[in-house]
């Protein structure tokens, strides 16, 4: 097994990692693997490998660490590992003509993360970008015996006003973080960027090609065009091409998970389970309780009305209040001794003939993702 390099063609930094994390499952592969043949591939072999790899500890966590801060290996490291395996092998069947091959078989897939940030949450974030620091003792933000807010140093948060970007960028766009950090102010074909008019975000270069992860462009919410507008002002001054730039102007080549997890902590947030891409979760669950309809989220988000509905569409407690709404303001039921002589009509479900398709007035929305924080509210026709 092979992995090319994608560094000669210019890869980008997401390419890079990919590449990386590929060539240590094909180590660990070869461990296990070595010497073996296709027939070997069983059913008992792929239970031993998961047994082999689950438990290991991390190259990285020492003897000397806490116990309580040692990470393992679990059974979703062993299944990326067999699944680049099932690949290996179906490119080897490609390749040689062979009409019956043998697969790995998988353990079971884990539940997606449904973490999810509320506007107060997402705020604390952005004001421990400013060098804020909460306390969840006193539910408020550190303060001194004069009452006065504690603030970082100044070096700190010029270093995260970086971060605060990519967190606004992230959140009501719902753009994977990759992209957000490669974001450009001018168009170009490399990288993605904004229209002129500041209105339009567009995730991929002209020329850039597209991978399985979909970066369709979407529209800008208009309270976040008016922080692009100021953003570009300051860049403008010191002609910079990244929106998203460290405190010299030069664009993020690495992660950011280091600093944006210590933003988290300053923000009274779990860092083990909130991570970047928890905003796109985010945003995903803002247009639900918003009441945007499930086929217009998709297509913002650029991805497939079925993804969204099973890693993101996910119900909370909040979408409960519509029924208990509806029974506050329900008819009362008449018992049937005291009915009139005519009949009363059953009580039915509008529900659409055709579940893929619209009628015009969002059926499938009101059936699946009606999540709005005001059923009160009523919509003028």
């Amino acid at each position: 097994m092979e992995a090319s390099n994608p560094e000669k063609a210019g890869a980008t930094d997401a390419e890079i990692r990919n590449r990386t994390n590929l060539l240590f499952c094909i180590s660990e592969l070869r461990k296990y693997w070595s010497g073996k043949y296709l027939s070997d591939v069983t059913a008992q072999s792929s239970v031993e490998y998961r047994n082999i790899r689950t438990g290991v500890r991390w190259k990285n966590q020492t003897k000397e660490s806490d116990s309580s801060k040692i990470r393992v290996t679990g059974t979703q490291s062993a299944r990326r590992e067999l699944e680049v395996l099932n690949s290996a092998i179906q490119r080897y069947a490609r390749e040689k003509n062979l009409t019956a091959i043998r697969q790995a078989e998988l353990p079971p897939k884990a539940q997606p993360r449904d973490e999810w940030l509320t506007y107060d949450e997402v705020a604390r974030l952005l004001l421990a970008c400013r060098g804020r620091r909460w306390d969840p003792e006193a539910d408020d933000w550190i303060r001194d015996a004069r009452g006065r807010l504690v603030i970082k140093d100044p070096y700190t948060r010029r270093r995260r006003a970086g971060i605060a970007r990519f967190i606004l960028l992230a959140a009501w766009t719902g753009t994977r973080h990759d992209s957000v950090l490669r974001l450009r102010w001018k168009k170009n074909d490399s990288a993605g960027y904004v229209s002129g008019d500041l209105r339009t975000l567009f995730r991929r270069g002209d020329r850039e090609a597209d991978t399985s992860k979909s970066r369709n462009p979407c529209r800008i919410p208009t309270s976040l065009q008016a922080h692009i507008r100021r953003w570009q002002e300051n860049d403008d001054k010191r002609d910079l091409l990244n929106i998203v730039h460290q405190q010299n102007g030069t664009g993020y080549n690495a992660y950011i998970q280091i600093t944006f997890k210590q933003i988290v902590k300053d923000a009274g947030l779990d860092p083990e389970r909130i991570t970047p891409h928890t905003l796109r979760h985010t945003c995903a669950h803002w247009m639900k309780n918003e009441g945007v309809p499930i086929w217009v989220a998709a297509d913002y988000l650029s991805m497939t009305v079925e993804t969204l509905e099973n890693v993101y569409g996910s119900h909370t407690l909040d979408s409960h209040e519509l029924v208990v709404d509806a029974f506050a303001h329900r008819k009362r039921q008449v018992s049937p001794d005291r009915r009139s002589n005519a009949s009363a009509a059953p009580v039915t479900l509008r529900v659409p003939s055709d579940p893929g398709r619209s009628n015009g007035r969002g059926d499938r929305w009101t059936r699946d993702w009606r999540m709005s924080k005001r059923p009160n509210r009523r919509r003028t026709p």
